[in-house]
């Protein structure tokens, strides 16, 4: 498949500057909105021809140069029993928690496979209808300590501090929950590259949370195994984003990735000096610009674009995902904006 988004993975010259945004399917568009006074945000993604349907939405609507399968980052606590659910307005919930070693060893590896169908069902149906549109397909998957702040220890309840001094008095077991979520997530991406995915993004939602030594503990190593394991026979490029890339992303430099994205707290351009000329860079619009008046959300768009011309391996995204309410003309005004900027360069 010939497409910019890909070409820019690998750092290669693009006729046009490829955009697609995180979390660019789902609760801002009114169709999805329309979907769901049907189905529950679970039926949305244990379905695949429904997740399917939600993962086009924005491919037709708005035309991103890459889609990403609908789904939710913690569908692993499904594989693993822990009564995953989402409930509105509250958000996912995990009705067990892992916090001895007994409970890691009572979850079956190898039943991930059977147990998540439903995504690489789904992959399977977005696929084929992608076809048309020579979009290329993103899985993904949250980085192992992003998955552990939901799954292991207490009920937290998004007390970000009270997560971390648990961590700190149970090490040991800490070290082994991410051993064994890192086996499961490299079981889990390779399933979605057989399943036709044509790329790969971890999210490291989490690690805004920790300094940089905890950095160094927690996170980095864990992507690192994952990258190397899913290479070994996969041949797919992946892309690392974190809540903190702005500040950990030399922790990243030997990982293995074809891509770095950034959130919105860094100059993108001064990053990209530092960062080797074979690994792209992807960001870092902040999404909070998606409310601003047309004409600051335009200027801030081609600030970035003007900052990035003259490199490779650039592709334009958000610093974070799309928010709700986000206004669906902004949504395209950016995306509009991206692909026109680039013919009038070229």
């Amino acid at each position: 498949m010939k497409s910019t988004y890909l070409q820019a993975l690998k750092c290669e010259s693009v006729d046009h500057t490829p955009v697609w945004f995180m979390r660019q399917a789902g609760r801002y568009m009114k169709d999805f909105r329309k979907m769901r006074e049907t189905y529950t945000f679970m039926d949305l993604v244990r379905t695949p021809e429904l997740a399917a349907e939600v993962t086009m939405q924005p491919i037709r609507s708005f035309g991103m140069d890459a889609a990403i399968i609908f789904s939710d980052i913690l569908v692993l606590a499904d594989a693993f029993n822990l009564d995953f659910t989402y409930i509105d307005k509250l958000g996912p919930q995990i009705g067990k928690k892992l916090t001895v070693s007994k409970d890691i060893l009572d979850i079956p590896l190898d039943a991930i496979e059977e147990k998540l169908a439903y995504v690489f069902q789904a992959i399977k149906c977005t696929k084929e209808q992608l076809k048309e549109y020579h979009t290329p397909l993103i899985g993904f998957a949250a980085a192992p300590f992003t998955l552990a702040s939901y799954v292991i220890g207490e009920d937290f309840k998004g007390d970000d501090k009270k997560m971390i001094k648990w961590c700190m008095s149970h090490i040991d077991f800490v070290h082994e929950a991410l051993e064994f979520i890192s086996e499961a997530t490299i079981r889990y991406l390779k399933a979605q590259v057989k399943a036709g995915v044509d790329a790969l993004q971890i999210f490291e939602s989490w690690n805004s949370y920790l300094s940089w030594k905890l950095s160094e503990e927690f996170s980095a190593p864990y992507i690192k195994k994952i990258i190397k394991a899913v290479k070994e026979t996969c041949n797919v490029p992946i892309t690392i984003f974190g809540t903190a890339n702005s500040n950990y992303y030399s922790q990243l430099l030997n990982s293995g990735t074809n891509a770095i994205s950034f959130d919105a707290k860094i100059n993108i351009a001064e990053a990209r000096k530092n960062i080797p000329k074979n690994i792209a860079v992807q960001g870092n619009l902040d999404s909070f610009f998606l409310f601003r008046d047309r004409k600051t959300l335009m200027n801030e768009v081609d600030r970035i674009l003007l900052s990035m011309q003259d490199h490779q391996g650039f592709i334009f995204n958000l610093g974070h995902g799309v928010m709700p309410e986000t206004p669906e003309d902004a949504i395209k005004s950016v995306i509009d904006r991206v692909h026109c900027f680039s013919s009038l360069k070229s």
